[in-house]
């Protein structure tokens, strides 16, 4: 079982006042507990990849930093960013990702909530 533990997450106007002179980005920023059960794979090299689902009609795009298990990352809808690489060091693999979110406010739809998902690859003998 792997677990991403966040609040919400209001999206705030970019600029205090928009307007057709400045941007129309929301943005909005936390920071996300992750902690991913491998003890299926300890010691095996591999890969692990955080997707975000495809978001039709919708700029939403996040971007984090991580406290230094994890790699950090930018992903839009329907990509993947690769967050690990190396031999997996324990049954549990755990960090807190700093993400900032923006999306722009004239799209036509902008996702109330996304889910994100690992996946895991590991070469085969």
């Amino acid at each position: 079982m792997s677990q991403a533990q966040a609040g919400p997450a209001p999206l705030r106007w970019r600029h205090a006042l928009p307007s057709k002179n400045t941007s129309s980005q929301l943005d909005a920023s936390l920071d996300v507990r992750i902690v991913l059960d491998l003890k299926a794979w300890v010691g095996k090299p591999a890969r692990i990849y955080m997707v975000m689902p495809p978001l039709p009609q919708s700029s939403l795009t996040v971007q984090w930093v991580t406290q230094g298990t994890l790699l950090a990352g930018r992903l839009s809808g329907g990509q993947r960013q690769l967050v690990f690489q190396g031999a997996v060091p324990g049954a549990r693999l755990e960090d807190t990702l700093h993400v900032t979110a923006s999306a722009d406010a004239r799209d036509p739809v902008t996702p109330s909530q996304v889910n994100f998902r690992f996946e895991i690859e590991v070469p085969t003998p």
